[in-house]
């Protein structure tokens, strides 16, 4: 390569330095790692390179101290560029860098001295700075789309020395608005080359460059980690320890401004909580006008204020403030001399400030300036992009919640058993300590608390009316209500007991387009009550609208339940009355089996399930013609073989509810014999349902104290010994022995002796 080619190469890496740096705040990360690289090549090329572009400067007289670059320094400038490089001279090749050999397949050895191995776009690119939709090839023959500019090398009497060609991605749209900055910058190499060459006259701008491109390279590290997706509350950790950092900060805080204009701090360092605490009053203040700017200055240094304005506010110095601002015995207290506001902008919002304190006097040149504005710029990106990745992962998290209280409310059998999972749900999801729901009775004038938690039990009382409460507002209105201190505010007397609640939030309970009632959250009265945020009104609106409809279909279910149950029932009845011997037989055993059922320890829910099925364990007999049901005399086989149907049939009838499905099992197995000779299914010992086997034993008590068409009732006495002779073949020895104290104890009472 000629003088003038090496002339020209250093005056492109002057040029590039000096118009990255210029531009870098406008530009995009992409473009610093590249020209930080582009000064380490500056710095491998040493002094001859500097002397170089002095001499360009300074005319002939500096020309005759140049020195020329060797080739190999010059490529080992540009091996670590993540952009394929290419320099021509005479359009044959003089540099290949490492990223080209990556990119086309050919080695510096293979192409040097030699033409482009290839063409662009079919055709030569064109003789001047262009930007050209490039369609190589590899060595293998591969196509490679990509954009590549073309930028002619000058010496500073303007003349062509070579010209440099730069891969830069995939080929991008043409029209300059929509250039990627990179490949923009490159395009303006040609002046920036005469600039540079015209002002770089001494080693001091080297230095200055020097300083530039490593406060710069910092902030493309900060701006390279905080362009990472993340939580909010990991950007604003790296916001913070960034600042600290590139601000060579003693301390610093984050502070974030809200769309309700609440101020928070989500990070400091090397700061009180007091202080932190008095900023965001006054920082609040400020910005709800009624703390005018410029005041209170003595306030205004430690309170945030460029949280209300676009351009940081700078202190060199805080003892030095003007007269009539004096420095608040808080600075003294937290003991900083300089402070620096950044505020962070987006989209001409301001969501934040970015403070750094010092503990000694502070001055910020030009780039410290600069370079933390692109920072700040940065960091209000990552800010907003936090806030979105919290509000999608809020939204999955809710999503979740919602998929969870459905799947646990599909399985509750009826609206008692919804409630305390909608109100649980809603209190473990929002921390709360007291939980309530309200339902509206038919006509809507008055509401009722049909579940609570966290509150005395006369909170579940009578039915109140509707008006007058919060509680009746949000059914009337269907608008949330939310209040820091429920129990501060004037209440019904009906409602007194709810004056123990500090923060609460109600919403309305919809089925469909209707309100049915409202859902209402509270926690302890105290200064350290947490208030409920807008998010958590939100998730309990959607709680509340599933429970809504949840509570309605299972109302709806049960009210066909109960219908079918009562039909049921009304045939039992039928078929007590169509053998007038058995009429109240159902009726009585259902007493006895209740009794007999608690005296073995059965919970309520097993209790009443023996009970109905005593009250319906004969409801298969519909399926039995009447001259087999009310014969006289022995049945024949055949007439057994029908006889032993009525177990199956009515658990036909009943298991088709699911309330009843438990009832089924007993109705089917309550012929079965403790030693397994019973019907249908031949089960044994405790194989046979519990309900079944107390059945068992109250209904045969029952068929021999009972007069029958075909043989005459027998003593109390006599059946206590029936059942006793039978225990552990026929019945449940355990059973037996209950029954007879059950009936024993019903006895010596009077009016209880059947």
């Amino acid at each position: 390569m000629n003088l003038a080619a090496l002339r020209g190469v250093g005056g492109v890496f002057c040029a590039v330095v000096a118009a990255g740096v210029l531009a870098l705040p406008h530009y995009s990360t992409d473009l610093w790692p590249a020209l930080v690289l582009l000064f380490i090549g500056l710095g491998i090329l040493g002094m001859p390179i500097v002397e170089q572009v002095v001499g360009l400067a300074g005319g002939a007289a500096a020309a005759s101290r140049q020195t020329s670059p060797s080739p190999h320094l010059l490529e080992e400038a540009m091996r670590g560029l993540p952009q394929a490089v290419i320099v021509l001279n005479d359009e044959k090749v003089v540099l290949w860098n490492a990223a080209a050999e990556r990119l086309f397949g050919w080695s510096a050895q293979e192409t040097a001295g030699r033409p482009l191995p290839f063409a662009l776009g079919g055709e030569a690119v064109p003789p001047d700075v262009a930007e050209a939709a490039a369609r190589p090839r590899t060595k293998a023959g591969a196509p490679i789309d990509s954009a590549v500019v073309s930028s002619l090398l000058r010496d500073s009497q303007g003349r062509v020395t070579g010209r440099m060609l730069v891969f830069a991605g995939p080929a991008g749209p043409a029209r300059p608005e929509d250039r990627d900055p990179f490949q923009a910058a490159l395009l303006e190499l040609p002046t920036s080359i005469g600039v540079a060459a015209s002002s770089a006259t001494n080693i001091s701008m080297v230095q200055e460059i020097r300083n530039r491109l490593q406060i710069q390279s910092h902030v493309a590290s900060v701006s390279r980690a905080l362009s990472r997706l993340a939580p909010s509350a990991e950007v604003m950790k790296t916001i913070g320890e960034a600042a600290l950092s590139l601000g060579k900060a003693d301390r610093a805080a984050v502070y974030l401004r809200q769309p309700d204009g609440a101020v928070s701090c989500p990070w400091s360092r090397g700061l009180s909580e007091s202080y932190v605490a008095q900023v965001m009053r006054y920082a609040q203040a400020i910005a709800g006008g009624r703390i005018m700017d410029w005041t209170k200055p003595d306030l205004l240094e430690i309170s945030g204020r460029g949280i209300d304005g676009s351009a940081p506010a700078l202190y060199n110095d805080v003892t030095a403030l003007p007269h009539g601002a004096a420095v608040p015995k808080l600075t003294q207290v937290e003991g900083y001399r300089a402070l620096a506001n950044w505020p962070l902008v987006r989209e001409g919002e301001i969501l934040g400030l970015v403070c750094c304190y010092y503990n000694a006097g502070r001055t910020w040149t030009e780039i410290e300036q600069e370079s933390f504005r692109a920072f700040c710029q940065a960091a209000a990106d990552a800010i907003d992009n936090g806030r979105r990745y919290d509000e999608q992962a809020q939204r999955a998290a809710d999503l979740e919640v919602f998929f969870d209280l459905s799947k646990r409310l599909r399985v509750a059998r009826n609206p008692e058993a919804i409630y305390p999972i909608l109100v649980g749900q809603a209190m473990n999801l929002t921390r709360a300590e007291k939980g309530m729901l309200f339902l509206l009775e038919p006509k809507g004038a008055a509401m009722a608390c049909v579940y609570m938690a966290g509150l005395p039990p006369e909170a579940r009382g009578e039915a109140f009316p509707t008006s007058g409460s919060a509680f009746g507002k949000v059914a009337e209105t269907g608008t949330p209500y939310r209040t820091d201190n429920l129990g501060g505010e004037p209440l019904p007397v009906w409602l007194n007991v709810y004056r123990s609640i500090g923060p609460a939030a109600i919403v309305p309970v919809r089925s469909e387009s209707e309100i049915i009632g409202t859902l209402a959250l509270g926690r302890e009265r105290g200064p350290a009550a947490r208030p409920f945020a807008d998010a958590e009104i939100r998730l309990l609106e959607g709680i509340a609208d599933i429970g809504g409809t949840a509570v309605r279909r299972a109302k709806l279910f049960q009210n066909l339940e109960n219908s079918y149950l009562q039909m049921v029932l009304s045939l039992a009845r039928t078929m007590d009355a169509r053998d007038h011997y058995t009429s109240g037989h159902s009726e009585r055993i259902a007493v006895w089996a209740e009794e007999v059922a608690r005296a073995l320890g059965c919970d309520e829910a097993a209790v009443q399930e023996i009970r109905w099925g005593a009250l319906l364990h004969d409801i298969g007999k519909i399926g039995v013609p009447d001259e087999i049901l009310r014969k006289p005399s022995d049945l024949t086989e055949e007439e057994w073989a029908v006889m032993r149907q009525h177990p199956i049939i009515g658990e036909e009838i009943l298991a088709s509810t699911d309330r009843m499905r438990g009832v089924a099992r007993i109705v089917r197995h309550h012929q079965e014999k403790w030693n397994g000779t019973g019907y249908p299914d031949k089960l044994r010992g405790e194989e046979i349902p519990l309900g079944a086997r107390i059945l068992a034993v109250v209904d045969s008590y029952s068929a021999i104290t009972d007069d029958r068409p075909y043989k005459k009732a027998r003593s109390h006495e006599s059946a206590i010994a029936e059942l006793r002779r039978c225990a552990g073949t026929q019945f449940d020895p355990e059973v037996v022995d209950a029954f007879r104290r059950v009936v024993h104890r019903a006895r010596a009472q009077p009016g209880r002796a059947q």
